[in-house]
């Protein structure tokens, strides 16, 4: 398993995971105190969105390729996820809206901390992505020439800027992940 692949599983475990942890804080703390109310239910619902902020967070932080944008836009949707949980403060819906939408209200109320879950996950793995390939001044001061690297095993034409993975030289075919894998497994090889 890739380290890549390790941190979305552990990442991923967080879904079922958090709804519990909020859960058992909830019921612990109305068992010792006796009631709850809306702040235990906040700090329920904090934690859960502390910890997956700050779990997720630590877990691709090294991965990401940080600039003044990405740095933004994380810290916005931290604070939208940590912020989340004060929904539960927010009034009742037969007192803001009426009995007609207070069930919609109330209900939107009570989703809101997970839809802001849902946008920490979504808007990091947009907002990390790494789109952009090394440039050739980066692959050089690596030792790497792409020229030579990515080329068909058969005959040593170059592939670099084909469609379609397969050598329109000698006609040998596979795919782009086989081609990646040669010519990495190559240029760690050589000397």
């Amino acid at each position: 398993m890739s380290p890549s692949v390790a941190r979305l599983v552990v990442g991923m475990a967080l879904i079922p995971f958090l709804p519990g942890l909020g859960h058992f804080v909830y019921i612990t703390e109305e068992f010792f105190r006796g009631s709850a109310d809306s702040w235990t239910e906040w700090r329920a619902l904090e934690l859960c969105a502390v910890v997956l902020v700050g779990v997720w967070f630590l877990l691709w932080r090294g991965r990401v390729e940080w600039n003044t944008r990405r740095r933004r836009r994380t810290v916005v949707f931290a604070l939208l996820t940590l912020a989340s949980p004060a929904a539960v403060f927010i009034p009742d819906g037969n007192t803001v809206v009426g009995a007609r939408f207070a069930e919609l209200w109330n209900a939107v109320r009570a989703v809101l901390p997970f839809f802001a879950a849902s946008l920490w996950l979504a808007g990091t793995a947009w907002t990390w992505r790494s789109s952009r390939m090394p440039s050739r001044a980066q692959l050089q001061a690596a030792g790497i020439n792409m020229e030579q690297l990515l080329v068909c095993p058969q005959c040593g034409y170059s592939l670099i800027g084909l469609h379609d993975v397969r050598c329109p030289e000698c006609g040998w075919n596979t795919t782009v992940d086989d081609i990646v894998r040669r010519s990495l497994f190559e240029a760690l090889e050589s000397p």
